[in-house]
């Protein structure tokens, strides 16, 4: 938008949306040079007079603005707000107090409030939602959304763990399962103990008692003629670890599979017990 003033002859031309003017002659054709306004962090620019006979007239010189409106900074989160660092409730503000869970370490040493429903937690700041602990959490999408010592989950709120923060976390490289021992399988998030079942049944006419007969899958005691009859499942066909064995002729053969919960994603109480994963601080 332009808005034009006359006085003693002279136009001057105030360009408002660029925070600079300049002004030109109207008859002898003598420039007046025009101070460029600080703007926006940008520099003032120099404007030249022209005549009425479209010769130039004198060099105006340009002023740098010295505004600060161009830049930007990251907000800086408050002290004692919700999901900052804490030693005690009194590093906490606004009826907040310093949550201490040195089990699972969830939203461990920071400032929040108990919850049942996310309305409880709203009004401390904005996107603040209730997790399953019962805690108030700062959402988040990246690091930078969160306080000092924090970092931005996974699940996309900011706690407190890992190196440097004071508080530990769970890191390494699990174990692959298949390395596992039937031992550690069981300890290992993601991994299963399984196993085939191999060898050759034993023939129902090589069985010589009822007893054994009836525990021979597909075999059937004929009590007139005191013999086993039919034809035993074979080994292949078994399912499970105590139908292989219970089975004559057939063994299991035991074996790890799946896929192992990262270290990054194992709570922290179950770290050291997961094959590949320890504890960092």
């Amino acid at each position: 938008m332009e808005l034009q003033t006359h006085k003693a002859g002279w136009v001057v031309v105030c360009a408002l949306a660029l925070g600079a003017c300049s002004s030109s002659s109207g008859a002898d054709g003598t420039g007046v040079p025009a101070a460029g306004a600080a703007g926006s962090g940008a520099s003032g620019t120099s404007s030249s007079g022209t005549s009425g006979l479209g010769t130039s007239g004198a060099s105006g010189s340009g002023t740098s603005g010295s505004g600060t409106g161009g830049s930007s900074s990251n907000t800086t989160i408050a002290a004692g707000s919700l999901a900052t660092e804490c030693s005690t409730s009194a590093d906490c503000t606004g009826g907040l107090t310093c949550h201490i869970d040195s089990s699972d370490y969830i939203s461990d040493m920071q400032c929040t409030k108990t919850c049942a429903a996310d309305a409880d937690c709203e009004s401390l700041v904005p996107g603040a939602f209730c997790i399953g602990a019962m805690v108030c959490v700062r959402a988040c999408i990246t690091d930078s959304d969160c306080p000092t010592l924090t970092h931005c989950t996974d699940n996309k709120w900011c706690e407190r763990t890992g190196p440097g923060s004071g508080v530990p976390s769970c890191g390494g490289t699990a174990t692959p399962c298949a390395l596992l021992t039937s031992t550690t399988c069981y300890n290992s998030l993601g991994c299963t103990m399984d196993g085939t079942c191999s060898g050759v049944a034993t023939g129902c006419f090589g069985i010589l008692d009822e007893l054994t007969c009836l525990e021979q899958q597909g075999c059937i005691w004929d009590s007139s003629l005191s013999e086993c009859s039919g034809a035993a499942d074979s080994c292949g066909g078994m399912i499970g670890q105590f139908t292989c064995t219970g089975q004559q002729g057939c063994s299991w053969d035991a074996s790890c599979s799946g896929t192992p919960l990262p270290c990054s994603t194992t709570a922290v109480s179950l770290c050291t017990q997961t094959p590949g994963c320890q504890l960092l601080q």
